[in-house]
């Protein structure tokens, strides 16, 4: 009986997915969940304060806000992903479009002079970190990755002190909740085989942020998300795989665990309005993808999880579950750091209409050696459009859209118990946003 990779090795690699980067920023990180800087394709972040999501952007400029602020929104993503050129060491197909109709939200409360004039606080709920794909059944690299739906969800308490007019400081814990289902093929040798991957762990975090303004009309920003590290812990499954020599099959249940940290970020960002109704935004944001180099899963399987097509001697099942344990891998990423680009203008056309728009750099972490149907992403641009009307005195709406198109990802793999798979990944993306800003 051969079975030369732990499931959760063979599996846990889609997590760091980028494969679908069309919903994403680079790696697996969503983009900010302000619509307002995203109809300036992020540009100026650190450096707003518009509306409660600063909460999680830069929670330093919650000392800006006047009255309770409530911010709810919602984000329609639609990825189109063309493969072409695909060669493979077994026949399938490569239909691409492997992302879902995706719709992630936010929500965010501040509350100003709290305790103190100068103290402010809010409370936001949002998704740092997320991916979601599924390839066809019959994709001809699916040994490599299938199917993934990994989803981090953020709690985060805030607090900002406002020490001058002009200069403020601010800190967040964040409580974060990573849950993951995994699952792809064992080998093109094997179709029917798969193997399955579901876990989630709770862990905490921190942002910090500093909001600047040396003259009139001038803002600096600088906000740090620091990274934050899950020991997942969770359930591993292997269906359909043949036993050697023999015409049976069998399936097995066990347990596992993978150390996996998310990165942190460090964002700059500077607004500046050279006349009364223009501002201008910029922003670089680097993100230390680095950390993460190999994954080092490790999967337990025992006899008693372990059932046959056809009954058999019970010494058969614990050299399966002694196959399954002693083959461990792990899987290789080699992420770099990498540096988000941004500018954006915001024109004023009325007393309740402003206009926006912004451009963007986005780099990959991928390297070209290591990059798979796991992680087919190459460096991006971002071009975005935007606007904000007043409802009311009080209450605002803000719509954002962004185009995302990728240069060419070139994926060549091979692997002795995998084939080979090699194929050009062409991938965009739309992103559609509104949002609902309402101070008490």
């Amino acid at each position: 009986m051969r079975f030369s990779r732990s499931l959760l090795a063979a599996s846990v690699g889609v997590i760091f997915a980028a494969g679908t980067t069309q919903v994403m920023a680079q790696g697996f990180t969503l983009y900010s969940p302000d619509i307002s800087t995203m109809g300036n394709a992020y540009a100026g972040a650190a450096a707003t304060a518009e509306n409660a999501s600063v909460v999680a952007t830069n929670p330093a400029a919650m000392s800006r806000l006047d009255g309770v602020n409530v911010t709810l929104n919602n984000t329609l993503i639609l990825a189109k992903t063309d493969i072409k050129n695909p060669v493979g060491s077994t026949p399938g197909t490569n239909k691409g479009d492997m992302v879902p109709r995706i719709l992630v939200g936010s929500a965010f409360i501040t509350f100003p002079h709290v305790l103190l004039d100068n103290l402010s606080m809010g409370i936001g709920l949002y998704a740092p970190f997320g991916l979601k794909t599924n390839y066809e059944s019959t994709f001809q690299g699916r040994a490599f990755g299938d199917k993934s739906t990994v989803t981090v969800a953020t709690l985060q308490p805030t607090i900002s002190y406002a020490f001058t007019p002009s200069f403020s400081a601010g800190a967040g814990l964040t409580v974060n909740h990573f849950n993951g289902v995994l699952t792809s093929g064992v080998s093109p040798a094997i179709p029917k085989a798969t193997q399955e991957l579901s876990g989630a762990r709770n862990a905490f975090g921190y942002n910090v942020g500093f909001l600047f303004s040396p003259i009139t009309d001038m803002n600096i920003g600088l906000t740090y998300h620091s990274e934050v590290e899950y020991d997942l812990r969770g359930n591993t499954e292997v269906l359909n795989t043949p036993i050697s020599g023999t015409p049976y099959t069998f399936n097995a249940k066990g347990r596992g665990n993978l150390v996996i940290t998310t990165p942190d970020s460090l964002e700059l960002a500077a607004t500046y309005k050279i006349v009364p109704t223009v501002e201008l935004k910029a922003g670089i944001t680097r993100t230390r993808w680095s950390t993460i180099s190999t994954l080092a899963p490790k999967s337990t399987f025992t006899a008693s999880g372990v059932t046959t097509s056809v009954p058999l001697p019970a010494v058969y099942k614990n050299v399966i579950a002694g196959t399954l344990n002693a083959g461990s891998s792990s899987e290789v990423v080699n992420f770099e750091d990498v540096n988000m680009y941004s500018l954006g203008a915001t024109w004023q056309v009325q007393s309740n209409l402003a206009l926006r728009a912004g451009v963007a750099y986005d780099e990959s972490p991928a390297n070209k050696k290591d990059r798979n149907v796991r992680i087919p992403t190459a460096d991006r641009a971002i071009y975005a459009v935007g606007a904000n009307y007043a409802l009311s005195k009080n209450t605002s709406v803000d719509l954002a859209y962004n185009y995302l198109s990728e240069s060419n990802a070139h994926i060549s793999r091979a692997d002795p118990s995998k084939g080979i798979y090699q194929a050009d990944f062409e991938n965009t993306g739309h992103l559609i946003a509104a949002q609902l800003n309402h101070k008490f």
